[in-house]
């Protein structure tokens, strides 16, 4: 778990947050109108490449397919953003 989940959890001890398995590192902040975590899309990869060893075209294809792809667009399920543009 990173620091930032870490105090998240901490700060908000009675919200079950609902969590994208093995992108804790991922996560930079909260959506404090629903209670979601927030997870860096560009984390998230470099997640894969670095723990799971893949390549950054796998990484990228296998994480918009089976994470961002089964996820629902509703209120409950965790927000990616993507901030870098380069």
């Amino acid at each position: 778990m990173n620091n930032k989940l870490e105090q998240i959890i901490e700060t908000y001890p009675d919200v079950e947050f609902l969590k994208a398995d093995g992108f804790d590192k991922a996560v930079i902040g909260v959506d404090l109108q629903h209670y979601r975590l927030i997870y860096d899309y560009d984390l998230a990869i470099q997640t894969l490449v670095e723990d799971d060893g893949m390549t950054l075209e796998d990484a990228i294809e296998h994480f918009d397919f089976n994470v961002l792809g089964s996820l629902r667009n509703d209120d409950e399920y965790p927000i990616f953003i993507m901030t870098d543009f380069d």
